[in-house]
């Protein structure tokens, strides 16, 4: 554990998993260049380092997802620089209307499944 780490870089380590950060929650930035996390997810085990706030990724494929700065703010919505530019007011905006886009979709689906098996259950699937 370095309780007292503020700036970490881990660049070019060939990391494909963003795990261990529990021991480091004063990092305020975070240098994870020419790495090779893939899955945009990963970011999400960075929550664990609550005064981050300037996070550099270029070069891991993760960064090629279109939209990945918005993304990556619906997971890290404190983040105030990505990849050496500050984040903008139109990309936080961005992140909450896609946000509020997926809770919706997410319901729908949900209310969807249950009128569906609600259906099943009267019989009235209309199968065989």
């Amino acid at each position: 554990e370095l309780p007292e780490l503020e700036v970490l870089d881990l660049s070019t380590n060939k990391l494909t998993t963003l795990d261990g950060f529990k021991g480091v929650p004063n990092i305020t930035a975070l240098h994870i260049k020419e790495n090779q996390v893939t899955d945009v997810k990963e970011f999400e085990k960075l929550r664990v380092l609550p005064k981050l706030r300037v996070l550099s990724a270029d070069g891991n494929p993760a960064c090629e997802i279109e939209n990945f700065r918005v993304e990556l703010l619906l997971i890290l919505e404190r983040l105030t620089e990505i990849n050496g530019e500050l984040v903008t007011d139109e990309e936080r905006e961005a992140a909450k209307e896609l946000q509020e886009t997926r809770r919706k979709e997410k319901e729908e689906a949900e209310a969807a499944a249950k009128a569906a098996e609600e259906a099943a259950a009267n019989g009235e699937g209309g199968g065989e």
